[in-house]
């Protein structure tokens, strides 16, 4: 199923995934292995703008969302 394109949904969200990890990297210093949650609370505070950043990454994951349904539900090879 490779051959006739059935991981092209999985490539294109890789972008996201990049941004996700983008948003963890800022927050936490680390891309994969974060560690932000302690005993008692949290390692940091988080830096100035990330939650306009995430906002930002939210709406522009809904608007792809639609594009991935369409490419998913929409292909004859599922």
């Amino acid at each position: 199923m490779a051959d006739i394109g059935a991981q092209t949904p999985f490539f294109y969200i890789f972008r996201e995934r990049e941004l996700i990890y983008d948003l963890f990297e800022a927050a936490t210093g680390m891309r994969m292995m974060h560690n932000f949650f302690r005993i008692g609370g949290v390692a940091a505070d988080l830096p100035h703008g990330w939650i306009d950043k995430c906002l930002d990454f939210c709406d522009y994951f809904l608007t792809g969302i639609a594009e991935y349904q369409k490419l998913i539900t929409r292909n004859p090879i599922f």
